[in-house]
């Protein structure tokens, strides 16, 4: 039987139905469908939002249910029960601690006055990132109140966050864009847009608090490395001209990168002396509440005496003891893995993390020229190559439109991205067995987007 929910608008146009998701094992989601049917769906790409499932994923789930249990029996029983969340104006929960001092292993810097900023999902943890930059200006720097963002960009819904996309304010009154390397560049010409970024900082670094840069791209490029070299290059060249460097690893992070064993990537390419801000998000609280933020390298004790508090947050933020109470397990049992502790369940993201690239390349080498392999670790994208496309006279948007259709044939759920591709970021417990499954099912919906389309 269909659910009946067009009454909330998402991602599909208002008044639409949406599949509906009853159950989860692992990557694959059993849905009704709109027309009431019933469908498992091997779901890999959900854009980083989760890592662990099964055994690993009720591990961090326990010990927040415990507690919201026992504060439900004290509440029906009419006596004292422990805080689930707290209006930021009174306070904030004693998990605060707990998770501050779980994030502290991670962090890159080992400065005393870090602090960080807290937020609800990916795009509003950016902004709080720009807005801390802003504050971190010198009075000299005053005048300086603009962020330079990556042309090709996209840091969370184009109508009302940072980048390059469509939007409903003019975000140039905000932000500045910076050229910046693609997949499809040469050497020769990532040099010349570096040459044209030093330019460019030359020309506006008067006008700028703030440089934000993604080590590793999401969306926009389909999980496009930064070649670290280059990266650093942008970096130093920001860091000359007394720019805050903001890192935003929203979808990278978490150890997904694969790059060491590290939570951040900014930290796993020794990049931590250029960096001042580093967002995080997604999957920190397991996918199952809501939590992202940033966290600025120092500086707190020049805000604590200033008396200057975070200009961008929420009524809410970080006062759900449900989310502060998983991301620390997240924290904990990261922190053991990258330890080699033994207690902690193999999910070995480099192995496979090569296992996924072998398989995605294999498909993209059958594809005649149409999409091309970004990625490392357990963030992996297929991006439609444009020159191709141009060649074969394809629309971009109808290629998109055919993969879709194939891909439900086949019931695999990539993360479409509107760059024109997909991207592929399984569990981190995810079995090879079903990495494989993936590749299968994608290798048949491609090979059907190529016979039609080329």
């Amino acid at each position: 039987m269909a659910l009946s929910n067009q009454h909330f608008a998402g991602r599909a146009p208002a008044l639409s139905q949406h599949n509906v998701t009853v159950s989860k094992h692992g990557q694959y989601h059993s849905q009704v469908l709109v027309n009431g049917d019933t469908k498992r769906v091997l779901c890999c790409g959900l854009a980083c939002s989760e890592i662990f499932s099964g055994p690993l994923l009720g591990r961090c789930l326990m010990s927040g249910h415990e507690y919201e249990q026992q504060a439900i029996e004290n509440l029906l029983e009419g006596e004292n029960a422990q805080t689930l969340s707290v209006h930021t104006s009174a306070g904030v929960p004693a998990a605060m601690s707990t998770f501050l001092e779980a994030l502290s292993k991670h962090l890159p810097w080992s400065y005393s006055d870090w602090f960080c900023s807290l937020q609800s999902e990916g795009a509003s943890a950016v902004l709080a990132a720009v807005d801390l930059s802003f504050q971190l200006r010198t009075e000299k720097e005053a005048k300086r109140w603009k962020v330079g963002v990556a042309s090709t960009s996209y840091h969370g819904p184009p109508s009302t966050a940072l980048g390059s996309k469509t939007t409903l304010f003019s975000k140039s009154e905000v932000q500045m864009m910076y050229p910046c390397p693609s997949p499809f560049d040469s050497p020769e010409e990532m040099e010349l847009k570096f040459s044209e970024y030093v330019k460019w900082l030359d020309n506006h670094c008067s006008d700028l608090a703030s440089i934000l840069i993604e080590p590793q791209w999401g969306s926009s490029q389909c999980a496009f490395v930064f070649p670290p070299a280059l990266l650093e290059k942008y970096m130093v060249e920001a860091k000359k001209r007394n720019l805050i460097v903001i890192c935003d690893e929203i979808m990278c992070g978490m150890g997904r990168h694969g790059a060491a064993k590290t939570l951040f990537l900014t930290k796993a390419l020794h990049l931590q002396r250029h960096v001042d801000i580093i967002t995080f998000g997604k999957s920190i609280a397991t996918g199952a509440f809501p939590l992202s933020g940033c966290v600025v390298k120092n500086g707190g004790g020049d805000f604590n005496t200033r008396g200057k508090t975070v200009m961008q947050s929420h009524t809410y933020s970080g006062s759900c003891v449900r989310s502060l109470m998983a991301a620390v397990e997240v924290l904990n049992i990261l922190d053991a893995y990258f330890r080699n502790d033994d207690a902690v369940p193999n999910f070995d993201i480099n192995s496979k993390g090569k296992l996924m690239h072998q398989l995605l390349e294999g498909i993209a080498k059958k594809s005649n020229g149409l999409f091309v392999v970004n990625g490392q670790g357990l963030m992996w994208g297929m991006m439609l190559n444009k020159d191709t496309c141009a060649k074969g006279n394809l629309d971009v948007s109808e290629v998109m439109e055919s993969l879709k259709e194939e891909c439900n044939k086949q019931d695999v759920l990539p993360y479409f991205v509107p760059v024109g591709g997909i991207m592929v970021t399984p569990l981190f417990d995810v079995d090879k067995g079903v990495l494989k499954d993936i590749g299968t099912k994608l290798a048949l919906a491609i090979e059907s987007v190529v016979k039609k389309s080329l």
